[in-house]
């Protein structure tokens, strides 16, 4: 997969980012959806993780109605002490990405943390750490959309509309088994690229692969599990412009608004309501392009259409960890950091 990839490899990579059957051949499945065979299904995906195009290939899971909080944090910093508080931040086991970002706000991370403990409390513990004296904790207020769909033969963002689907926000109503828990450690490691992944799973989540299957279904059936799927190195896959765009709103309904009519281009891959950055409310959404000028002018046509003229892009800049909290982790497991690089 070396260059630009091949029409079927694009066809592979986007459909294994919308989700992977859970299914006894889920390869199967998708190299019939993609015009080739399983065997070249999981060879081609094989080739796109060797290359560093795919990061992996997990289950994606709803972590709050798993029971977690999550938060996004802005951080405010004096640029020489950016990076050492940064490689600070990132060590935590509940701090999911952590980047910077050209703007006065110059550091951002995900936060989650598991039921029992509160995002506040986590939160300080890292500032205290890290010696963060300026800081906003961002939970989301409302949710517009979550699905990033990455097309690696795209040279500009696709400005394309639909109707999204709308996230669950209320958790679901069953409580969680030990087994269910066992179930989402499982998944959310490695997903093995072989004819029958779920018979290769099913000796380490301490069950048979039909009742894994069926717990698996359960888990999506529910929301708890969005997704088997592959998620892309964004620059690997030629991705180097990330801009996350910012609207400052008064009031929900405003918010909720532009945050509906932003979330049906296809290009953004996350809109959320959170707080504003300084005051107030806030509309943030994803953007990832090739270039910063894609990025601008999709921001230019996307604000337009959603009615809300006055926004900021804030560019990522260096990289410091980008990976999902381990949920259920047991104790003293902690996430992998990927080593520090510039986007």
């Amino acid at each position: 997969m070396p260059g630009a990839p091949s029409s079927i490899e694009r066809k592979i990579l986007v459909a294994a980012q919308a989700g992977i059957p859970i299914s006894d051949r889920p390869f199967e499945s998708l190299g019939r959806a993609c015009g080739v065979s399983e065997a070249d299904a999981i060879r081609r995906l094989s080739a796109a993780i060797r290359l560093g195009i795919v990061r992996q290939v997990s289950g994606i899971f709803d972590a709050r109605s798993l029971g977690y909080a999550t938060a996004l944090v802005a951080v405010r910093l004096s640029p020489p002490r950016l990076a050492s508080a940064a490689r600070l931040v990132a060590r935590q086991a509940c701090v999911g990405h952590c980047y910077a970002r050209r703007h006065s706000w110059n550091l951002w991370f995900t936060l989650a943390v598991p039921p029992g403990r509160t995002l506040s409390h986590a939160a300080a513990g890292i500032a205290r750490r890290a010696g963060l004296s300026e800081w906003r904790l961002l939970p989301a207020m409302e949710i517009y959309k979550i699905g990033v769909r990455l097309d690696p033969g795209r040279r500009a963002p696709d400005l394309a509309e639909d109707e999204p689907a709308s996230p669950r926000l209320a958790p679901p109503r069953r409580r969680l088994s030990a087994a269910d828990r066992r179930i989402v450690r499982i998944l959310q490691g490695d997903f093995p690229l072989v004819k029958r992944p779920f018979d290769a799973l099913a000796a380490a989540a301490g069950t048979s692969a039909r009742n894994l299957l069926i717990r698996a279904r359960l888990l999506a059936a529910e929301g708890r599990l969005r997704r088997i799927a592959a998620v892309l190195a964004h620059r690997r896959a030629g991705f180097r412009a990330n801009g996350m765009i910012v609207w400052p709103v008064r009031g929900a309904a405003r918010a909720n608004a532009i945050g509906r009519a932003v979330a049906r281009f296809r290009a953004v891959t996350h809109a959320y309501r959170r707080p504003g950055l300084d005051e107030g409310l806030a509309v943030y959404a994803m953007v990832h392009g090739r270039t910063e000028a894609g990025v601008r002018r999709a921001a230019a046509r996307i604000s337009k259409a959603a009615h809300a003229p006055a926004f900021e892009i804030l560019f990522s800049g260096r990289e410091f960890k980008k990976e999902r909290v381990r949920l259920f982790a047991k104790n003293g497991s902690r996430n992998r950091s990927h080593p520090a690089d510039s986007r």
